[in-house]
C-alpha cells in the first residue's frame, strides 16, 4: 500500500488519488452523487444514510468530499446526509451574478426542497458556519438543531477582520483563501491544522501544481467575489443579539489562529438560545478532520444518536 501510495504521489496525481479514496469512502457509507439543478445553479451533492436529515455545509476553499470525509464512518448509520458543494465549489456551479451569504443559504433551502426535506439537522464549519446561521435565521420552521464549528456568524467586526490581514501579512481575504500560486498552498494547510497529517504535506509538497490546478484554480475569480460579499455579509458592526430558536452546539478547535475561540464564546452570548461551547484540545481551524473521533461523538451526542465504541 505504501509502495502505491509513492507511486501515485510520484507521478503527481495525488489529487485524483485522494479524490478517488473519498469517494469510495462516500459511496461505501450509502451516499450517492449527483449535479442537482435548481433556480439558483447546479449543485453537486452526495446524499444518503437512513434516519433524520442532517445538512452538512462545508467551508471556504474545499468541497463537501474533502471537508466530510472523516465524518463518513459514523453519521450515515443514524441520519440521511445531505453534503453539497457549494456554489463555485466542487462540481457546483451557476449563472447568475450572486455571491452572498444570503444567496448560498437560498440555494440550500432551494435543494432541500427539490429533496423532499422538510425538517433537517443543521451543520456549517467556517464559511459554512455563516451560510447555517443564515439559514437557521430567516428559516428557523426548517432546522431541528444547530451545529456552528469554527465559525463567527455575525460576531467578528472589520478589527476581526484586519487581525486575520495583518497576520497573513495580506491586502485583502482573497490573498489569503484563493492563492494564486502553487506555493501558497502550504500555508492554507497551516491554517486548517494544528498538525497536518504526513500524507497531506507531503503530498501539497512534492503535486502542488495538480493540487492547484484541480482544487484552487477552477471560479478563482467567483470565489473573490464570495470573499467580498462575506466581507460586507459578516465583518460589521458587533451584533448584541441573534434569535435562533434552535438547540445550538458550538465546536471549536483550540488553537484556530483564523478565528480564536474567544470568538466562540462572543457567539455563545449573543444567541438567543440555550447554546453551549466544546473546545477540541491540539486542534486548529478543521477539528472535524483532526481529531474525528471526538468531534463525532460530540455531535451524534448533541443531536441523541447512541454513541458506540
Amino acid at each position: 500500500m505504501a509502495l502505491t501510495s509513492v507511486a501515485f504521489l510520484s507521478s503527481c496525481s495525488f489529487y485524483n488519488y485522494r479524490k478517488g479514496q473519498l469517494g469510495r469512502k462516500f459511496r461505501h457509507a450509502g451516499l450517492k452523487e449527483e449535479i442537482i439543478s435548481l433556480e439558483n445553479g447546479d449543485i453537486n451533492c452526495w446524499h444518503g444514510g437512513s434516519g433524520i436529515p442532517f445538512v452538512m455545509v462545508h467551508g471556504f476553499g474545499g468541497d463537501a468530499m474533502f471537508n466530510w470525509y472523516e465524518q463518513m464512518d459514523s453519521f450515515p448509520k443514524d441520519y440521511y446526509l445531505v453534503t453539497p458543494d457549494l456554489v463555485y465549489f466542487g462540481a457546483s456551479t451557476s449563472k447568475k451574478d450572486e455571491y452572498s451569504i444570503d444567496f448560498q443559504a437560498k440555494t440550500i433551502i432551494q435543494l432541500m426542497d427539490r429533496l423532499g426535506i422538510k425538517k433537517f439537522h443543521l451543520m456549517g464549519i467556517s464559511y459554512g458556519g455563516m451560510i447555517s446561521l443564515k439559514i437557521a435565521t430567516d428559516f428557523p420552521e426548517r432546522v431541528l438543531k444547530l451545529v456552528i464549528v469554527d465559525s463567527p456568524g455575525t460576531v467578528a467586526t472589520k478589527e476581526d477582520e484586519q487581525k486575520i490581514l495583518d497576520m497573513f501579512g495580506a491586502k485583502s481575504s482573497a490573498e489569503i483563501f484563493v492563492p494564486d500560486t502553487p506555493k501558497d498552498l502550504p500555508r492554507l494547510m497551516n491554517i486548517a491544522y494544528y498538525k497536518t497529517p504526513l500524507v497531506n504535506r507531503f503530498g501539497i509538497w512534492l503535486c502542488k501544481k495538480d493540487v492547484y490546478k484541480k482544487m484552487f484554480a477552477s471560479h478563482s475569480e467567483e470565489k473573490k467575489k464570495l470573499l467580498e460579499h462575506m466581507g460586507e455579509d459578516v465583518f460589521k458592526e458587533f451584533k448584541s443579539n441573534i434569535h435562533v430558536p434552535h438547540e445550538t452546539l458550538i465546536v471549536w478547535g483550540r488553537h484556530d489562529t483564523l478565528f480564536p475561540p474567544d470568538i466562540a464564546f462572543k457567539l455563545k452570548k449573543i444567541l438567543d438560545n440555550n447554546a453551549r461551547v466544546e473546545i477540541i484540545e491540539e486542534t486548529a481551524h478543521a477539528p472535524n478532520m483532526e481529531k474525528p473521533k471526538e468531534f463525532n461523538r460530540l455531535i451524534m451526542e448533541f443531536l441523541g444518536s447512541e454513541v458506540k465504541d
